[in-house]
């Protein structure tokens, strides 16, 4: 269910990115404490709405990132984060790896 190829990132004002990276932090707090709850409740119902909260918070952050720009396989900010990768890489076999999928993606920006 996952297209061979995406659209180009559409461009989003750098106020829109900011707002979206705060709703992300937002998202990723209350996926903690949903984990606190779950780790710390005895009571199984707890747990599995814990769990649940866990989840949909987790689902939304992905969909917030690629909304801002990352997390597209053929995105520049995908591309940029792996030649960053590439250039912190000290094992070998990791810079091969790296180095094949960016040879693989067929980056549209």
């Amino acid at each position: 269910m996952v297209p061979y190829q995406y659209p180009k990132q559409q461009l989003k004002d750098e106020l829109v990115i900011a707002k979206l990276n705060k709703l992300i932090q937002s998202k990723a707090e209350q996926e903690q404490m949903a984990e606190h709850i779950y780790n710390s409740s005895n009571n199984n119902i707890e747990k599995q709405l814990a769990k649940a909260f866990i989840r949909a918070n987790r689902l939304m952050s992905e969909d917030l990132y690629r909304e801002s720009g990352f997390m597209l396989p053929q995105s520049k900010n995908t591309k940029d984060f792996l030649e960053s990768l590439l250039e912190q890489a000290n094992e070998e076999i990791l810079k091969k790896d790296i180095e094949k999928l960016i040879k693989l993606l067929d980056f549209n920006e």
